[in-house]
């Protein structure tokens, strides 16, 4: 089975210890998204602009990984 590593791309949140997506075989993993924007900050607005914020970031991981 192949894995395949995917890192974030962002420079401001590229120490974050963490694998952003990883895929293997049929199966993508994505962890570690939070509410967090690309200058790495939590964003402000509460738990509805939080939330809104971890699915971008979450769409964004797996586009890397070829998700449509």
């Amino acid at each position: 089975m192949t894995i395949e590593f995917f890192e974030e791309s962002n420079a401001a949140t590229r120490t974050l210890p963490r694998s952003l997506v990883t895929k293997a075989g049929g199966f993508v993993f994505v962890s570690g998204q939070v509410g967090r924007d690309e200058s790495g900050h939590v964003v402000a607005g509460g738990i509805e602009a939080q939330t809104r914020q971890t699915l971008e970031n979450v769409a964004h991981a797996l586009a890397l990984a070829g998700c449509t």
